[in-house]
């Protein structure tokens, strides 16, 4: 099965895709003047959370936003 991807997301939302323990794939969108835009996250099949036992995410899950585990990507500023 080919993976899928997202619409963009914006780089500042904390959704899982956002975050560090997120384990689907992600490219980086960056702007002329080499500034990071967007992401661009695999939504099919579903990316997993590595800080809570390999649980299958959305990758904008809202709740993410109140996640005890959620760490930033260290790819994203």
């Amino acid at each position: 099965m080919a993976v899928q991807k997202t619409p963009w997301t914006r780089v500042n939302a904390k959704v899982c895709c956002t975050c560090e323990y997120w384990d689907g794939e992600r490219e980086l969108q960056f702007l002329p003047g080499v500034r990071l835009n967007a992401i661009l996250a695999q939504f099919n099949p579903q990316g997993r959370c590595l800080a809570k036992m390999n649980c299958l995410m959305a990758y904008d899950n809202p709740g993410a936003a109140y996640c005890a585990t959620y760490k930033r990507w260290h790819k994203l500023p």
